[in-house]
């Protein structure tokens, strides 16, 4: 079932008002993605320093930790991103507004 789009009467042409709702499950989602790429970035640095331990005469081990380890500050910043907005989100519409 598609999603109802709320529409203010005092919106600009074009303009669409996401209910409450849809909105803190944007948020949500946006939570679940720092989540997930601070671990994935966490568990890649791992595994590379595990390689690295196994051969450390292999350089795709490093670029694998350099390249994972960049995931972990992008999870990092979209958590503090999400933090932000919750706090903006609670202030303008109330604590717990959109939870079902």
């Amino acid at each position: 079932m598609a999603a109802r789009v709320m529409k203010s009467p005092t919106a600009s042409r074009g303009e669409v008002v996401v209910s409450l709702i849809q909105q803190r499950l944007a948020l949500r989602r946006q939570r679940l993605w720092g989540l997930f790429s601070l671990i994935i970035g966490l568990l890649g640095v791992a595994a590379g320093a595990a390689m690295f331990a196994a051969s450390p005469d292999r350089s795709s081990s490093w670029w694998m930790m350099a390249v994972w380890a960049g995931w972990g500050p992008f999870g990092a910043v979209t958590l503090i991103r999400y933090r932000r907005r919750v706090k903006v989100f609670e202030a303008e519409h109330g604590k717990g507004a959109g939870e079902q």
